[in-house]
């Protein structure tokens, strides 16, 4: 529903996804979910002119970029358009100091960058930082908050950014192509019916009545809180590993996000100790519905649950092909928040629906980059996660790279790197043969897990592949939280 203010300012309820994250920062102001943070480095001439101009035509062309979020009078939160906002960029010159110094004061930046937050009554919820460092050498920092965008948005931001940016330098004129607001989103939300999702998702959970227990869950179940402290580990697969499995992905017309899925579930399957398994999947939200929704700026991303359920004589193939078709029916309700289908379900409010949730970066969003004319890479990354223990980000490139994000008061770190390898060979033992079963894919034994670790730090990293060792080739790269 769209109502106008007093101020003719476009005022909109929330979302479902929205109003999550809204109370949630309510109840934790302190809290950094949902807060993204990500630093690049620049090599090459920049004109600072034309991409500041670039910024603010994005702005001016997205409403949501231009809002902010309050609780009116009788309760309800709402989110205000606010017509025009000021570009929030900082400027600075540290040419002159050392590069040991610039990196200490980067890193002090970043510190308290993340420490600020942000006040969500205030637009925009985003804010720029551009450093120079040298002559043709820069570091860009871009913070936001989730309720205004999510991963797919921000690459469209991205590419728009760096559109207009050289049109203003080739002295031409901007012109935005066509895109929806993300108001037309909310309206259209409005108008569907909660019934036939209802009705799906209690046909889809019925007679699951507890969240899986992950055997290495130190406390399953438990609360987050405010002072939950996460850390990250990774492993990139191997160029030839990866190169299989988009092979076998296209030869089978597989998306890499069901692999990515199916695999997950054979790893709880290992894990849980149960052939019924439920765990969360992120979907991009944009429905087909709304012509047009892929243009638009906003969360539209939701997390779904995904019920996997195994049968050890089936063929990986098959199972893979299950959790595809299944996937597909549910984008009919993906409009539908958690929150819902939790209450929809057999499992107590005081549960947990999910306790691991698996994400795919599509090409499109982790493909997409600024392109300014000179060199553009990501140095450093805060991502804002939700209060879920256990989330894997897989994304994809040359070589796969799979990042576990969990919760350091249930998962011991080792324990993770473990469970982190043992994904990447189960992903190597498919490979060898897809159409044999599920119920001969192997994990490592505790031993060979170990051994894997403790090998890797002592390898030669130049030593040539050898496809029988994979965990040569696995580091396992560390990031506390």
């Amino acid at each position: 529903m769209t109502f106008e203010s007093d101020q003719a300012k476009k005022v909109y309820e929330l979302t479902p996804t929205q109003r999550a994250m809204f109370h949630h920062a309510l109840g934790a102001p302190a809290s950094r979910a949902y807060f993204d943070q990500i630093c690049y480095s620049y090599s090459g001439a920049l004109d600072v002119t034309a991409f500041e101009k670039a910024w603010e035509s994005v702005i001016d062309h997205h409403p949501i970029l231009r809002t902010s979020f309050r609780v009116a009078d009788d309760g309800r939160p709402m989110q205000e358009v606010h017509r025009d906002v000021a570009l929030p960029l900082a400027q600075y010159d540290w040419r002159g100091l050392s590069s040991s110094s610039q990196e200490e004061r980067l890193a002090l930046l970043l510190q308290e960058d993340r420490r600020r937050g942000f006040d969500l009554s205030r637009a925009p919820l985003l804010r720029l930082a551009l450093v120079r460092t040298e002559s043709d050498s820069y570091r860009f920092l871009l913070s936001y908050h989730q309720l205004i965008m999510d991963s797919w948005s921000m690459a469209l931001v991205r590419s728009e950014v760096s559109t207009f940016y050289h049109a203003l330098r080739g002295g031409g004129r901007i012109e935005p192509a066509a895109a929806r607001g993300f108001g037309d989103y909310v309206e259209w939300l409005g108008t569907r019916s909660a019934d036939e999702a209802e009705a799906f998702w209690r046909r889809e959970l019925s007679g699951f009545k507890s969240p899986n227990v992950i055997a290495i869950d130190r406390a399953p179940g438990a609360s987050s809180s405010p002072d939950d402290v996460f850390a990250e580990r990774e492993v990139s697969l191997p160029v030839w590993l990866t190169a299989a499995l988009q092979s076998l992905a296209r030869s089978h017309r597989l998306t890499m996000n069901t692999l990515v899925q199916g695999a997950w579930a054979v790893l709880l399957n290992r894990y849980c100790g149960s052939d019924d398994l439920l765990f969360g999947i992120t979907i991009s939200g944009r429905p087909r519905e709304l012509i047009g929704s892929e243009s638009i700026l906003g969360p539209l991303s939701n997390v779904q649950p995904m019920r996997a359920g195994l049968c050890q004589q089936d063929s990986i193939l098959t199972f893979f092909r299950k959790v595809q078709g299944d996937a597909v029916i549910q984008r009919a309700f993906e409009h539908a928040s958690l929150k819902w289908i939790q209450e929809w379900s057999e499992v107590p409010s005081t549960l947990p629906l999910l306790e691991s949730v698996v994400a795919f970066e599509s090409f499109q969003t982790a493909a997409s980059s600024f392109d300014l004319g000179g060199r553009m890479l990501v140095s450093s990354a805060h991502i804002g996660r939700t209060s879920y223990p256990l989330f894997l980000m897989a994304s994809p490139g040359d070589q796969m790279r799979l990042q576990m994000i969990y919760l350091r008061t249930r998962f011991d770190d080792e324990a993770v790197e473990r469970m982190l390898h043992n994904l990447a060979m189960l992903f190597d033992d498919i490979m060898e043969n897809p159409e044999r079963s599920l119920g001969s894919l192997k994990l490592l034994t505790e031993v060979e897990k170990y051994d894997s670790l403790v090998e890797w730090n002592r390898q030669d990293k130049t030593a040539p592949i050898d496809r029988s060792k994979l965990r040569l080739i696995l580091p396992v790269r560390r990031k506390a939280g």
